[in-house]
């Protein structure tokens, strides 16, 4: 059977209803928790507007298992009793995340759904001036990190740059490198790399090195592949933009300095500090939506061994 083939099956067991909410407008995460008491799994949705809440759904446990075990076979995957986890991507770019028994009391999955058109910079901005910024930080060719927690909406804010870069610099080469295909981009010139297997991507930033890019982007930094771009932007590829995971801008400079430790290699705020310039921290609203909370230089090295780190405010010069 085709992925295609496999794909309709698993809709199919999952029935109309909860497949007319993956493909729903205004839908940005779709969850499916386990009752074992009823053997039965109920659906919540997130729609950007206050906390998640229930669909009205529910769905029989082993239909759910089963439709899981189909999405796996679409990816030529196969769900192992130790680890019987799934992570994929849908063909509408949504990402899927499921766990079946004995590591969890019956199947759950969540799917995240990535807007479908990519939304402009000026959709995260508090004010004129933030754009200003990073507008400048673009031409001057600065590395940037796109900093926030779960569900803040860093990949959203990372497409936004990109094509805010595509905007201002159409003829640029880029290289794109990703664990799962997230980004959108609409670039003239733009090389590709997908991590799969032994082609992980640390391996992928060290290859891309030879397709001569003018900026390398990196979805997002979760491991030891950060020493490797770290080196790539301080070694003549500046301009790159990437994500990663915390819950400050400042805080971000402290996670790069632990997924350097994954490489095998002491921490390096030197490294750190000469190759990110902007730190750009995105968080979610009560309501719902993503903004740019704070922007952050980064100067150097602090006295103290720890980093110079200016906060820009509304009036203040970028340089």
């Amino acid at each position: 059977m085709e992925a295609q083939g496999y794909i309709e099956v698993a809709f199919g067991l999952l029935g109309e209803q909860a497949v007319r909410l993956i493909t729903q407008a205004g839908i940005q995460e779709l969850s499916c928790n386990y009752e074992a008491r009823e053997s039965r799994c109920v659906l919540f949705v997130d729609t950007g507007a206050g906390p998640m809440r229930g669909a009205g759904i529910q769905l029989d446990g082993r239909r759910v298992e089963a439709a899981i075990r189909m999405l796996a076979a679409s990816a030529g995957k196969a769900i192992e009793r130790e680890a019987p986890f799934l992570n994929l991507v849908l063909p509408n770019g949504a990402r899927f995340s499921a766990c079946l028994p004995p590591a969890s009391d019956g199947p759950t999955f969540s799917i995240r759904l990535h807007w479908r058109a990519v939304r402009p910079l000026t959709d995260f901005v508090e004010a004129p001036w933030q754009l200003a910024v990073i507008d400048e930080a673009i031409r001057r060719r600065d590395n940037i990190v796109a900093v926030g927690g779960t569900s803040a909406g860093k990949t959203t804010l990372l497409n936004a740059l990109i094509a805010r870069l595509i905007e201002l610099y159409p003829d640029e080469r880029l290289g794109i490198i990703e664990d799962e295909p997230e980004l959108r981009i609409d670039a003239s010139n733009a090389i590709r790399r997908i991590a799969r297997g032994a082609a992980d991507l640390r391996r992928h930033v060290r290859e891309m090195l030879r397709m001569r890019p003018d900026r390398i982007i990196v979805g997002e930094v979760r491991g030891h592949e950060a020493l490797d771009l770290l080196k790539a932007w301080n070694t003549g590829h500046s301009g790159g933009f990437t994500t990663t995971h915390a819950n400050s801008a400042q805080a971000a400079l402290l996670r790069l300095e632990s997924l350097m430790q994954e490489a095998g290699v002491p921490p390096n705020p030197r490294l750190i500090a000469e190759s990110v310039n902007l730190l750009i921290f995105v968080s979610r609203r009560p309501e719902g939506a993503r903004r740019i909370a704070e922007i952050a230089r980064v100067e150097g090295r602090a006295p103290d061994g720890g980093y110079r780190i200016r906060r820009i405010a509304e009036g203040e010069s970028y340089a």
